[in-house]
């Protein structure tokens, strides 16, 4: 059965990274805002959706049957934007050839760096990943809730005033210890991996 990412409050696991991230984020920011390209930096507030395009697997897991969900962004007109991704992640070969879905969340806050031609957005998240539990000989195997963080790097191509093409490249990482019938072993795997996300910006 499935156990909720979020069966715990947003606290101190999501929100300390973020709170330590987010003063380098703006930081950076101040400095973007001088500007290769003031014009382009002009722009009021936009709305960006992606969707995963292949997910890799860092560790010992051997590979990903498939990964679905989506990362939603705001940018702001200071160089500032923040976002929430959600993704699902079939997992192959975890234990012994089993198949599990695994789960990862993230909120995000990211600097943007406006060009001619090219809008660069670098960004933090932290968030959550949870498994599947999953049944091998009759006993019950599962992952605990783990704490996950990942740094992206998103291109962006403008192609209409209103409108902007992007891809990104994400490097998650995120570690759990096996549950065997509840029971914490105290065995590690990592969860991490690299996707590549592909989506569109509206600029109001």
């Amino acid at each position: 059965m499935l156990r909720s990412s979020w069966n715990r409050p947003l606290g101190r696991g999501i929100w300390l990274p973020l709170r330590h991230g987010l003063p380098v984020l703006v930081v950076l920011a101040v400095l973007i805002g001088q500007a290769p390209d003031s014009q382009a930096q002009e722009s009021t507030y936009s709305f960006g959706v992606d969707i995963p395009l292949q997910f890799v697997f860092t560790g010992n897991i051997s590979g990903a049957v498939s990964a679905s969900g989506f990362k939603a962004t705001l940018d702001t007109p200071y160089n500032v934007g923040v976002g929430y991704e959600n993704y699902s992640v079939e997992a192959n070969d975890i234990i012994n050839n089993i198949y599990t879905t695994l789960e990862y969340k993230f909120l995000d806050v990211f600097v943007d760096m406006y060009f001619t031609a090219l809008h660069l957005a670098l960004g933090y998240g932290t968030g959550v990943v949870t498994t599947e539990d999953f049944t091998l000989s009759g006993t019950s195997f599962g992952f605990k809730e783990a704490d996950a963080s990942q740094w992206y790097l998103s291109l962006g191509w403008p192609f209409d005033p209103a409108w902007e093409f992007h891809v990104g490249y994400h490097r998650i990482t995120a570690e759990s210890t096996l549950l065997i019938d509840g029971v914490n072993t105290g065995a590690t795997i990592d969860l991490g991996g690299i996707m590549h996300s592909l989506g569109l910006k509206y600029i109001f």
